[in-house]
């Protein structure tokens, strides 16, 4: 499959959302712009960031995922 660019990227996060039943406001605007530009296009690659941020918003307590997480996670994966 071809890589999702990012407005692609922005719009499958919240279709995943949106299947899950889960609020849009989830994650924040940008969260979702950090999730796009750090899964690099690949669905497997956004999923998988997408549930350790929520893992990591639950662990502190938060209701939001927010691009502070996601910096954290992302920076986590690539080490």
């Amino acid at each position: 499959m071809p890589k999702l660019t990012h407005d692609d990227a922005k719009e499958f996060i919240a279709f995943r959302l949106d299947l899950a039943g889960a609020d849009a406001g989830l994650f924040d605007k940008e969260a979702v712009d950090s999730l796009a530009v750090d899964g690099k296009g690949n669905r497997r690659m956004l999923m998988n960031l997408a549930a350790l941020c929520l893992e990591e918003a639950a662990r502190r307590n938060d209701k939001v995922v927010t691009t502070e997480i996601v910096t954290a996670i992302s920076l986590e994966c690539q080490q």
